[in-house]
This record gives C-alpha cells, structure tokens and sequence, in this order.
C-alpha cells in the first residue's frame, strides 16, 4: 500500500447482475395422469414424454384454456384450476414468463404432469461503479 496518498478510482467497472439477484416467482402443480379431468392438461403434451416450455404469450394462453377446460370436468380441483388460469392471465405478457410441462411416466401412461409456471428474474439493468486498482510499487 502507498502511505500518504490518496486513493482515487482508477477505472469504471460495469457489471451485470444475474436473474437470482431478483424476484422471481414460481408456482408448480401436479396432476395425476389416472384422473379423468387432467386429460386437457395432457393433450397440451401432444403425444411428447419429455419437458415442453412454452414462452410466448399465446403459448401459454393455452394453459390457461386447458384449465378452464379441466374445471367443468367431474372431480376437478376447482381451487387449483382457477388459480393456474388467474397466474397465466396476469403474468403471460410479463418478461421472462414461462411455463414448464414436466411428464412422469410409467410405461406408456403419464402417471403424473408438474405444471411449473415462472415470472420475473430478467436480468436487470448495468450498474456502473468506480472501484480502485491496488498501487503496487
């Protein structure tokens, strides 16, 4: 270190911060492929056994009708249909929305579906700051 000197900025360093830096929301709900009123849920797989995520506004709208769908069906989850519609309506236009459909199978039978909707966690913008190299002699 240098005695008797001041320190000053040497030099502007910008940085970005990371999506986990910031809020980001997340809700997930599980259907089991056995009941009759998912079956809305599991047509949006279109045959796939593997992850699907849907971004677009109008991709995830789907969901939102597959859920409609499901809540006129006997024995559906009232609760859990309309809450997954209302988080779709409100958040599908919101940056870095999406949605994932994660199948678990058994053979050739879906035994159970996680719908995992997620918001927010864009990165924000730089911030810039003035930090000091070390003096070295």
């Amino acid at each position: 270190m240098c005695v008797g000197r001041p320190l000053t900025p040497a030099a502007p360093l910008s940085s970005l911060t990371s999506a986990p830096s910031r809020f980001t929301g997340k809700l997930k709900f599980k259907f089991k492929g056995k009941d009759s009123w998912t079956a809305p849920f599991l047509t949006l797989l279109q045959g796939r056994t593997t992850e699907i995520i849907l971004r677009d506004p109008e991709q995830l709208q789907y969901i939102a009708d597959a859920a409609e769908q499901a809540a006129v069906l006997p024995g559906a989850d009232l609760d859990m249909c309309e809450q997954l519609r209302k988080i779709i309506d409100k958040k599908k236009s919101t940056t870095g929305t999406k949605a994932q459909l994660k199948p678990s199978f058994a053979g050739d039978t879906c035994e159970q579906l996680a719908v995992i909707v997620k918001w927010g966690g864009e990165a924000s913008l730089p911030r810039t700051a003035w930090c000091t190299l070390p003096f070295v002699r």
